[in-house]
């Protein structure tokens, strides 16, 4: 059984705010201790994603960006890479989904090297690296004796995700070289769950990369061939109990939706901040949070968005080197909440104006406001 991870049906644990010390390299954090508030920036950059007949964009995107590009992969529709400059205009498409030779056979996720995209695919019990330039031209194939849902390209090594696969892997972190030697491996498989979890893992920024997964309130930093734990997540009430790990899958999953479970969707990390998107559910109901942690100050907040409530902040998929916040926001939430961004500082409300439904998503960049 494999479980793709949407928002309101996510499993896993988390909490912070007040900062204790669970060992010299790990902080342990309490979110929901403090009281959550609005969404509040210093200032807002919108940056619209460019239009045209082929390159419609799907609601299932993965967005990274590079020093001068944007890169939109479409997990959904077109299972390819689309490459915007920074001011999003459109470049080009990178990758096709197939059998062919410079093909794949599924988009599973990508990493920036430079000037090099590469593209995760596979197929029984092999996984497939497919190497482009950002301009689109094929470059090559490689192949490893792995099944692996997610990966990242850092310090010259592969680092791949084989989740809770315990039937194939008896780790869940694999380190490999280019030609598919693995080097070093991390995360035993030494828990009863057998349940492989298709999830964006690895985030990485300069010479930070971080590491989180699902079922787990560890987060991870890796460094110098290692991969250390540096913050654990306090739930609380919504902590996963030990139990579950021993309990039949579906038993399991009616136990901890029944008495309500935290999850870490994504978490990213710069020199100053590092910030946790949280989606929180009991039942049918469900709640995000994003939490923002000063590294520097030990300041926090906490911004909350409860069940139905609309929100043009709630799609998190990056943070920047200048301490701003990015979402994805879909044009027509743009135009609904007209009124609502005139509150906020724009540094081009001109902007507004420009979307219609049937445009592209927008990024908005958003400088990030403790007060």
């Amino acid at each position: 059984m494999k479980i793709h991870f949407i928002p309101y049906i996510i499993l896993f644990v988390i909490f912070l705010s007040c900062v204790d010390k669970k060992n010299i390299n790990e902080t342990v954090l309490y979110p929901f201790e403090i009281s959550p508030s609005k969404p509040s920036f210093n200032s807002i950059k919108f940056i619209a994603l460019e239009t045209d007949s082929s390159n419609l964009l799907s609601g299932d995107l993965r967005i990274k960006f590079s020093e001068n590009n944007i890169y939109v992969a479409d997990l959904k529709v077109h299972e390819s890479i689309f490459r915007f400059d920074k001011m999003g205009n459109y470049l080009n498409k990178i990758g096709t989904k197939g059998k062919g030779p410079n093909e794949y056979i599924k988009l599973k996720d990508f990493t920036i090297k430079l000037d090099t995209i590469d593209i995760l695919s596979g197929a029984g019990s092999k996984t497939y690296i497919t190497g482009f330039k950002s301009d689109g031209t094929f470059l090559y194939k490689r192949e490893f004796e792995i099944i692996a849902f997610s990966f990242e390209y850092f310090q010259g090594n592969y680092l791949f995700y084989t989740s809770y696969n315990k039937a194939f892997h008896p780790y869940r972190i694999y380190l490999a070289d280019n030609l598919g030697k693995t080097i070093k491996t991390f995360l035993p498989n030494n828990n009863n769950l057998n349940l492989p979890v298709e999830e964006n893992n690895f985030f990485g920024l300069d010479s930070i990369l971080v590491f989180k997964e699902a079922f787990n309130n560890t987060i991870y930093t890796y460094y110098k061939n290692n991969v250390n734990p540096t913050y654990s997540l306090n739930f609380g009430k919504y902590t996963i109990p030990d139990k579950f790990f021993k309990m039949k899958l579906m038993e399991g999953f009616e136990l901890i939706n029944k008495n309500g479970f935290g999850n870490i969707r994504n978490c990213y990390e710069n020199a100053s901040f590092i910030v946790f998107d949280i989606n929180v559910q009991k039942q049918e109901e469900f709640s995000i949070y994003h939490f923002i942690y000063n590294k520097n100050t030990q300041r926090s907040k906490l911004i909350a968005y409860k069940k139905d409530e609309i929100s043009i902040f709630k799609n998190l998929i990056s943070l920047t080197k200048e301490n701003e916040l990015v979402y994805l926001v879909f044009p027509e939430e743009i135009i609904e909440k007209q009124e609502e961004m005139k509150s906020f500082y724009l540094e081009n409300p001109q902007m507004l104006s420009s979307f219609n439904e049937n445009s592209n998503p927008i990024l908005a960049f958003c400088k990030i406001n403790l007060d």
